[in-house]
């Protein structure tokens, strides 16, 4: 009996030997176990704007990470200042509106457009101290008005100015990087900051009663864009498409959960979440190339043109500032450009 049941153990655990290494060699032979490549290390530079919503979200839902992409951020407080370390070469990827765009373009940078993220025609706004005698558009005249040098708030300033028939001259133009704005107004160093949230929040609580708000929806549209080295498109496109896929995936998660995107987006992005929800319904956020970030580039190269005393771009060399391989490759119709 002892020889009988012996036996049947032996068959038994033989049985059990070839099923696991049979088990085995198809793992091995299938690559299961293969080691997998290391992710690619980006750092992004991560304006604190309502327009990087979905660089924020990608970011903290793990969409990065699953697309092979091991993220960095770098906060800071406009697209301008990031683009500015963009070209420093201390980060690999930004986003910015138009604007200080093609006053690098006019200075020959060497980054790409891949991307719009963002759009908005009512972001910016001019906040002024009603203490100061400003309660209207026209009461800037003679006032001090800060705003970011060469960026969307200088560009937005001018279009209202001249929508209130006030001549540029009229109004003393100082410059200041947007988180200083907040602390210029309260301490009485400028009369009015052109500023966008998080700022007028905190401009809002430090003036508390003295604060008045002009806002002019329609007057300007940005268009965040993201930008990358073209040494990095030239050598890995691949990785370029890895970013989109990922902003394409928080862009649906926004669509799908905009409470959850709202909630996630004011944590990262520092501006506080019922500021953010007033703001939300207004952007469009979604990942595409189209025809109107070719006529902004157009309308404010002419501009910056004027400013750096240099000849604008032609539309040939506008479209060689945007690469829409990566984009179109993922999803064509994303892709609306007239060349």
């Amino acid at each position: 009996m002892e020889n009988k049941g012996s036996s049947q153990r032996i068959r038994l655990g033989v049985v059990l030997l070839v099923v696991i290494l049979a088990t085995l060699i198809f793992i091995l032979a299938s690559g299961f176990w293969k080691e997998q490549p290391a992710p690619d290390e980006l750092r992004i530079g991560l304006p604190t704007q309502p327009t990087s919503a979905l660089i924020a979200i990608a970011y903290e839902k793990g969409f990065f990470a699953r697309n092979g992409i091991d993220a960095k951020i770098s906060k800071y407080s406009s697209g301008k200042l990031a683009v500015e370390a963009l070209s420093r070469e201390e980060i690999d990827m930004a986003t910015a509106n138009q604007t200080p765009l093609v006053f690098d373009y006019l200075n020959n940078a060497k980054y790409k457009i891949i991307a719009t993220v963002a759009t908005s025609d009512d972001i910016l706004r001019i906040l002024a101290r009603s203490d100061r005698g400003i309660l209207s558009p026209k009461d800037l005249i003679g006032k001090k008005v800060a705003m970011q040098e060469r960026s969307a708030s200088e560009f937005f300033l001018n279009l209202f100015l001249m929508r209130y028939q006030i001549s540029r001259e009229k109004v003393i133009h100082v410059h200041y990087a947007p988180d200083r704005m907040p602390e210029a107004i309260s301490n009485g160093e400028v009369d009015a900051i052109v500023i966008r949230e998080p700022f007028i929040s905190e401009a809002k609580r430090l003036l508390e009663d003295k604060a008045v708000i002009f806002s002019e929806p329609s007057l300007y549209t940005i268009n965040e864009v993201l930008v990358l080295p073209g040494s990095i498109l030239e050598k890995d496109l691949g990785l370029a498409s890895r970013i989109l896929k990922s902003l394409i995936e928080a862009e649906e998660f926004a669509i799908s959960n905009p409470d959850k995107a709202i909630k996630i987006s004011s944590k990262l992005l520092n501006i506080p979440e019922r500021d953010l929800a007033d703001l939300w319904p207004g952007m469009h956020l979604r990942i595409s190339l189209d025809q109107e970030l070719v006529y902004a580039l157009n309308e404010e190269s002419q501009w910056a043109a004027r400013i750096l005393k240099k000849s604008p771009p032609s539309r040939k060399e506008i479209f060689n500032f945007i690469v829409e391989d990566g984009l179109k490759a993922l999803d064509p119709n994303r892709v609306a450009l007239i060349r």
